[in-house]
């Protein structure tokens, strides 16, 4: 029950502004492209985001119950990134996992699209291209975000006695 708990309060708030930044991001890199297969990538950003967000913020906070602004920053900015290829990862994999039941290619081009295998080194590439689009505003979004979520946590989580959020170090 408190594994739970811990989830529900101290995981999810960075999950749930990733994965919102996620869809954000993903209705608008949609709205204008050009082609078939795009439908997905909103849905693709969330969980990416989600995934992403939850296990940063895990790694760097929560698990050593250190909820400083410094891991907040670190942790959105590594969400940022590494959130862009779980996306990527996701969509591509949708795609083959389609194709593979019904047998119709769901890109612009009508090509089958790549196996879940060559779907780690697409990502890359399409990793590569969104963090030039996008990643100008959603790494910095999701620095600000850990920051502002640290200072939040620290005031209803950090153990009695600890310091103030600190902006530098890793304490």
């Amino acid at each position: 029950m408190a594994l739970v708990k811990q989830m529900l309060t101290r995981l999810f708030p960075m999950g749930w502004v990733a994965a919102l930044g996620g869809i954000m991001i993903g209705i608008l890199a949609t709205r204008d492209a050009i082609g078939q297969g795009w439908e997905f990538l909103p849905v693709a950003g969330g969980f990416g985001g989600l995934i992403t967000g939850k296990f940063f913020w895990w790694l760097l906070i929560v698990r050593r119950a250190r909820y400083t602004i410094w891991r907040g920053i670190v942790a959105g900015v590594l969400t940022g990134v590494v959130g862009h290829y779980t996306t990527w990862y996701l969509v591509l994999l949708t795609a083959y996992i389609s194709y593979q039941a019904t047998g119709q290619p769901v890109s612009s081009l009508g090509e089958p699209p790549v196996d879940q295998l060559f779907g780690f080194i697409g990502a890359a590439g399409l990793t590569l291209w969104g963090l030039i689009l996008f990643g100008w505003l959603m790494v910095p979004v999701g620095a600000l975000s850990g920051a502002a979520i640290a200072a939040l946590q620290h005031r209803r989580f950090a153990k009695p006695g600890a310091s103030e959020p600190q902006t530098g170090g890793t304490a």
